[in-house]
């Protein structure tokens, strides 16, 4: 009797660290489809090409961006340049937005994994946010060009402000020597080109 009282007692006590582990478990799970980048450092810097592939004809595809606040383990501004509007055919159309990860994966996000199907990152020593910001307001006052100054183009302009870190060996050049991939499509640039032409860039990964 006091050996099946004992056996029994033994059996619901092993519960509870069944479910704290599985509890544990359910608190790690992020939007499906979606991992955030590794933690690191508050001091270390951060950038991500995000891609569209749909985006244009022949999947030439469409880039968000997005980097890391260096002061805050968890805070990240991003956004992406639209192109032209029918009310304002010359203009970038910018956009942009910041908080934690899980609000730039957020569904009423502006990078949204209902927008955009691949991210890209790449590590940095260091990140000035203030340099970025000024450099996003001098490329949304420029004017659209397909060539030279687009989503892409614009994306590399703001890593470049970021970071003095990301030369033409981290952001490669494009065609005729163009800055930050100017003349390749974004589908291409970002998962192709990086990889052959470019260092320091982590996998392709699914948004």
């Amino acid at each position: 009797m006091s050996a099946r009282m004992s056996a029994s007692t033994s059996g619901r006590l092993s519960v509870a660290p069944r479910l704290v582990s599985a509890l544990a478990a359910a608190a790690l799970v992020t939007l499906p489809g979606v991992t955030a980048p590794a933690a690191h450092a508050a001091t270390q810097g951060q950038v991500c090409f995000f891609l569209d592939v749909d985006r244009g004809p022949g999947g030439v595809g469409h880039a968000a961006w997005s980097i890391k606040d260096t002061a805050r383990s968890d805070h990240y501004i991003w956004g992406s340049f639209e192109g032209p509007a029918l009310r304002h055919p010359f203009a970038m159309g910018a956009r942009i937005a910041g908080g934690k990860w899980r609000d730039l994966t957020a569904r009423k996000s502006i990078l949204s994994p209902a927008k955009y199907d691949f991210y890209r990152c790449q590590r940095t020593a260091t990140g000035d946010i203030a340099k970025a910001q000024r450099k996003y307001r001098a490329v949304a006052r420029s004017n659209y060009d397909i060539r030279v100054n687009n989503c892409l183009t614009g994306a590399g302009e703001i890593f470049r402000a970021y970071s003095p870190a990301m030369t033409t060996r981290q952001l490669p050049n494009g065609i005729g020597g163009r800055a930050n991939g100017a003349g390749l499509s974004p589908t291409y640039y970002i998962k192709t080109y990086l990889t052959s032409h470019g260092r320091g860039w982590g996998p392709v990964k699914h948004y």
